[in-house]
């Protein structure tokens, strides 16, 4: 918070959903997508997630209405429904999967500098791999 509040016209933030190249080992798949430069390395771990749609709202709520969102959106008109907007996100993500899916935590740790803060998700479905990225850069 108090980062926010020095640094708020330099902050920005990242959303992103995009398909990983496939290996049969998750983190693989993540740590290729790094595209690392020479001297770059990451300790990262993948965990299972059981409650995947419990563990997406805790993340929802995080990044759409706690980290950044008292600072940025204070005069806009248009106020969002928390509860509206997260379940309706968790309904977009399992219509996109319309099957079975498992889901990882990534826990990672880069020897440079990446971003301030992140949240790191892969999706697995139908030989298929999905990384769901939230992250804050300065």
């Amino acid at each position: 918070m108090a980062f926010s509040l020095l640094h708020t016209r330099n902050i920005g933030y990242t959303f992103e959903f995009t398909e990983l190249e496939y290996h049969d080992d998750v983190l693989i798949s993540f740590i290729n997508a790094l595209k690392l430069n020479k001297g770059e390395e990451v300790i990262a771990k993948v965990t299972p997630i059981l409650d995947w749609k419990e563990e997406l709202k805790v993340l929802c709520d995080k990044w759409f209405f706690e980290i950044g969102y008292t600072f940025n959106r204070n005069d806009e008109p248009v106020r969002f429904c928390k509860e509206f907007s997260i379940n309706g996100f968790i309904d977009l993500m399992s219509n996109f999967f319309e099957s079975d899916f498992t889901i990882y935590k990534v826990d990672s740790e880069p020897n440079f500098f990446a971003e301030i803060y992140w949240d790191d998700l892969i999706f697995v479905c139908n030989n298929k791999q999905f990384l769901l990225h939230f992250g804050i850069y300065d």
